[in-house]
């Protein structure tokens, strides 16, 4: 149903899909090892009391654990789609966030409101399902568990709804005659995600990563 919004509603077209990684090996228990760098952890895996999702790679093309961004062009909307685990028992904190490919921009929501502002995803795929008309087809038992965040360029004709305001950001944006950090409205933006999860509340362990799902990046692209 998103699909289909975006394009009778705004004339854009799915350009590509990605899937966090959260089945990748764990650091294991020697913690010394890990905070005195004998142990090469590259970024972030998974541990004895979280999973922690890896943005998107290709172990053939790009060699273990090499992140790949994703590609949003001038125009473009990019969606994050997933479960919210903490609804669904399977963690006591969760967390996603979306970055451009240097880290000089990112965003997270959380399961709930933090202290520090940090805004919660709990009720954005309410929101959005009920502009596409997903209604009618996820039960609003089955919606509350999901979330359904956009990130849109500057130069998209998608405007964030009212309705799901909170849900949606605006990439900023860089001028190429300036030299800026981000890129011009005209230039393409790298995109990276990852997902966590905290503490399976019955274990009070990592959850299993086999009873999580990764959260699924779309992007859109104007079709003309």
């Amino acid at each position: 149903s998103l699909v289909e919004w975006m394009k009778t509603d705004y004339d854009m077209a799915l350009t590509g899909t990605a899937q966090v990684d959260l089945q990748l090996p764990g650091m294991g228990d020697d913690w010394e090892g890990v905070l005195n760098g004998s142990i090469w952890t590259n970024d972030y895996l998974n541990t004895r009391d979280a999973v922690y999702g890896y943005p998107w790679y290709d172990e053939d093309l790009y060699g273990p654990f090499e992140r790949v961004p994703r590609n949003l062009t001038a125009g473009g909307v990019a969606f994050f789609v997933g479960v919210v685990h903490t609804a669904v028992n399977k963690t006591l904190y969760n967390s996603v966030t979306l970055a451009n490919d240097d880290l000089s921009y990112s965003h997270s929501y959380l399961n709930e409101e933090s202290s520090s502002g940090t805004p919660s995803m709990v009720g954005s795929a309410e929101a959005f399902a009920s502009l596409t008309k997903a209604t009618s087809l996820v039960s609003e038992s089955d919606l509350a568990s999901l979330f359904t965040l956009a990130w849109r360029r500057n130069s998209s004709s998608f405007a964030c709804p009212s309705s799901a305001e909170q849900f949606c950001e605006t990439l900023p944006s860089g001028d190429s005659t300036n030299h800026t950090q981000y890129p011009a409205d005209d230039e393409t933006y790298l995109l990276l995600g990852d997902e966590r999860a905290y503490l399976n509340p019955n274990t009070l362990t990592g959850p299993a990563p086999d009873e999580l799902y990764g959260a699924v990046l779309l992007l859109f692209a104007p079709r003309s």
